[in-house]
This record gives structure tokens, C-alpha cells and sequence, in this order.
């Protein structure tokens, strides 16, 4: 992790599912000094997904941190190979 913060057109992503996910990500974020920080809610299927997002959109909102949907998810559920 510290050999890719070093370059500055890394993007770093964390999938959350809950509030308590955050300690880990501020953790690191601290720790090697993380720029261009995404979240995106956990979630297998689309109504998983849907269910986090609001939660994931205000702590990325809370904490300065970009917020992404999982697009995959909301278009094809789990299915593999898309």
C-alpha cells in the first residue's frame, strides 16, 4: 500500500458495510497518507446495495472522501464474467 500512496494518480477504493468499517479506512488513510479516497457500499445484489448507500454517501460526505456506486452490482446482481 505504501509503494502504490506514493504515486500520485493512485485511487484507493473500500467497499463499507457498516459504520465500524470506517476505523479501518481512516486507519490507513492516516497511516500512508491517502489521497483520492473512494467508498462504495458492500452489497451482493442490487437491494444490498441499495440499502447502504445513503449510509456510505454521509460517511463519505463526513469524512471528505468521494462516494461510487458499485455499477456492476446495480446492472447484473452477482453474476460473473460481465
Amino acid at each position: 500500500l505504501k509503494v502504490y500512496a506514493s504515486y500520485s494518480i493512485s485511487t484507493f477504493k473500500f467497499v463499507i458495510d457498516c459504520e465500524d468499517d470506517m476505523k479501518q479506512v481512516i486507519e490507513l488513510v492516516e497511516r500512508f497518507n491517502l489521497c483520492d479516497v473512494y467508498l462504495m457500499p458492500q452489497g451482493r445484489t442490487k437491494e444490498e446495495q441499495l440499502s447502504k448507500m445513503k449510509m456510505v454517501q454521509d460517511l463519505a460526505q463526513a469524512h471528505g472522501f468521494e462516494f461510487s456506486k458499485r455499477l456492476h452490482i446495480l446492472k447484473w446482481g452477482s453474476r460473473r464474467g460481465v
